[in-house]
């Protein structure tokens, strides 16, 4: 029994639904588009507050650059 391979947008469409940080995680479980676009952004948050990266959605500081020397 020889199966064809997935295609492109089925793979990719089987890893965003398994992906807590793309809407479709949260659509395939039956969130609203905006619900999920908030749990999704919400996720890709907390992801970078674990990993100590900023947030997407934050905005970079005015300034002042870390790691340097400002005297």
């Amino acid at each position: 029994m020889n199966q064809d391979p997935a295609s492109k947008h089925e793979l990719d469409n089987h890893a965003n639904q398994l992906n807590d940080q793309h809407p479709d995680y949260h659509r395939s479980r039956g969130a609203s588009p905006e619900e999920a676009q908030r749990l999704a952004s919400q996720a890709r948050a907390e992801a970078a507050r674990r990993s100590g990266q900023p947030s997407p959605e934050a905005k970079p500081a005015v300034g002042r650059r870390s790691g340097t020397n400002n005297r």
